[in-house]
């Protein structure tokens, strides 16, 4: 029989320059992101701060948790963005007005935009090395076999 997996993956490619993605918050997924070819921007918000991320190498990964906004930009013409999650779609997790983003940033703990991504080789990093994206790679062909 065939067998079938719903993994919580998702790419995004053939988007113009000129178009931005994303524009939400997560209450409590995490994800990470990979430009498996191509180039893009990552803006992350945690309300006070802002901070810019260029993914251009299919091995480094972006990792995001916590409660910050994110939004993807300046696509190149040939970006393959790869978005693994830790969790199934579930519209619930999602804050897409950025006023109620603020407004939940008062209720709840969230991580700070600097916390997301060290800008100094002492703070434990969030931009993944290709080691960290291998171990993805494996943990997910492991839930295929």
């Amino acid at each position: 029989g065939v067998q079938t997996c719903a993994l919580p993956i998702y790419y995004i490619f053939n988007t113009k320059s000129n178009v931005s993605r994303g524009k939400h918050a997560h209450k409590n997924l995490k994800q990470v992101l990979i430009a498996l070819k191509g180039n893009c921007e990552i803006i992350l918000d945690d309300g006070k701060n802002q901070d810019k991320i260029t993914l251009n190498s299919p091995s480094q990964g972006l990792y995001i948790e916590g409660l910050l906004w994110r939004e993807m930009q300046n696509f190149s013409p040939d970006c393959v963005l790869l978005v693994l999650a830790d969790n199934y779609y579930n519209e619930e997790d999602y804050i897409r007005e950025y006023k109620d983003f603020n407004k939940h940033l008062q209720t709840k703990k969230h991580i700070s935009v600097s916390q997301a991504t060290p800008s100094n080789a002492e703070t434990t990093k969030k931009i993944l090395t290709c080691e960290f994206c291998n171990k993805i790679y494996k943990d997910i062909i492991s839930k295929l076999i």
